[in-house]
């Protein structure tokens, strides 16, 4: 790709290499296949190269199922996992995958940029599901664009987005860790 810029009435070019985009879905049910969805588009079209990251107890089942049906090629689109630092009895654990993605998850992420970064590429971009906050947060650290994924309907979206001022404006009351909707 070539990229020609005018200033003061001279021309330059540049030649660019294609948008690298980091895909960071939320190691939970209905939140993988939409970002997958969404990168594979991407990358089959040609407008960005895309490495999906996911954790090593999804991404053996993705790997098999997701890239045997139509291959672009890894210098397109590539499955990358990192530890979510979990055992099998810790992911029947509420608030377990929240301290992992806020603790050991996020580590990995950034490490997994560096690695890309020192072998000569560069992550242009991370999108990240509505619920990885801290992959968001590594990104805008290390200095990259950063965009949300939201999987689920706009309604859920407008409420999750919402619900700090509703309970600021009386809507929401909280009394106990019990929650209660005025009128």
């Amino acid at each position: 790709m070539t990229l020609v810029i005018q200033r003061k009435g001279k021309k330059e070019r540049r030649t660019m290499s294609k948008p690298h985009l980091l895909a960071v879905p939320l190691p939970a049910q209905g939140h993988g296949l939409p970002l997958m969805e969404f990168s594979f588009c991407l990358a089959k079209q040609g407008l960005m190269r895309v490495t999906f990251v996911n954790t090593e107890f999804i991404h053996g089942r993705l790997v098999k199922d997701f890239m045997d049906r139509d291959s672009i090629g890894e210098d397109r689109f590539r499955l990358v996992s990192i530890p979510d630092g979990l055992t099998d009895s810790e992911r029947r654990i509420s608030g377990k995958l929240s301290e992992a993605i806020w603790g050991r998850m996020r580590e990995k992420l950034e490490e997994l940029i560096e690695t890309i970064r020192s072998s000569g590429d560069d992550v242009t971009c991370v999108v990240a599901d509505h619920g990885m906050g801290s992959a968001l947060e590594v990104a805008a650290g290390m200095g990259i664009r950063q965009a949300t994924f939201c999987p689920f309907p706009a309604m859920f979206l407008s409420l999750s987005l919402s619900i700090t001022k509703m309970i600021t404006d009386g809507t929401i009351d909280i009394d106990d860790e019990t929650l209660f909707l005025t009128p």
